[in-house]
């Protein structure tokens, strides 16, 4: 009997921490889903996931430092004709686990985008779309996992 059929492919993306960098990712995530037939929705979601999770660790965890970087990987898993994919975010900023956080909670629509208050939304983004989180404290620093079973992001 053949055992299940199993694939992984890896690819990274290091960032100097600094906001700047943030225009790298799209066309990233753009050359790590070209092959896999993603709908532009999808693709839309996986950039606006990462581009929100470096956001918070360049301007909260690093203070936009230039003097840290902030590692991306990618990982697609393929098994029994199921694609998962994984993107690890590494950083060497202060403990800080985004799956602990609070939810900010909306009471009423803002009557303007100044009246929008800033923080918390992002971890209810990540818990909406994402389909598995993954945090892990570093000896120094921080990995937080996002993964995506591919064909089931709407």
């Amino acid at each position: 009997m053949l055992g299940s059929l199993s694939m992984e492919r890896e690819e990274q993306l290091t960032l100097c921490s600094r906001l700047e960098d943030l225009v790298l990712v799209t066309p990233w995530v753009d050359r790590v889903v070209a092959d896999l037939g993603l709908p532009v929705n999808q693709r839309f979601i996986i950039d606006l996931c990462l581009e929100e999770s470096i956001s918070n660790v360049v301007r909260h965890g690093l203070a936009n430092d230039c003097n840290h970087s902030v590692v991306v990987r990618s990982i697609l898993h393929e098994a029994d004709g199921a694609q998962e994919l994984h993107f690890v975010i590494e950083d060497d900023a202060p403990h800080f686990n985004p799956l602990a956080a609070p939810v900010a909670q909306i009471k009423a629509a803002p009557a303007s985008i100044e009246e929008i208050a800033e923080g918390g939304r992002g971890i209810g983004l990540l818990r909406k779309y994402a389909g598995t989180l993954r945090y892990e404290a570093l000896p120094a620093g921080n990995r937080l996992t996002i993964g995506f079973t591919l064909g089931s992001l709407s």
